[in-house]
């Protein structure tokens, strides 16, 4: 629990994460991020989430927001 506490701290200080949430059950944190492009959406997971030590798995949702429709 102490390296998650860690992993958290680290993905807070990203400029694309808004909001980092403990659950439980099936996953231990949610991370809500926001990016103006899908490519900067992929780099910062890849790249700086995904590489965290204590992330093991991720499942990504893509939530559009339904009042520009």
């Amino acid at each position: 629990m102490e390296k998650l506490a860690k992993q958290s701290n680290i993905c807070k200080k990203l400029d694309s994460v808004k909001e980092i949430r403990s659950t439980d059950g099936l996953y231990d944190i949610i991370i809500k991020v926001e990016s103006k492009t899908d490519e900067e959406f992929k780099h910062m997971f890849n790249h700086k989430i995904r590489s965290l030590d204590s992330i093991k798995y991720t499942m990504t949702l893509e939530a559009i927001d339904s009042t520009t429709y």
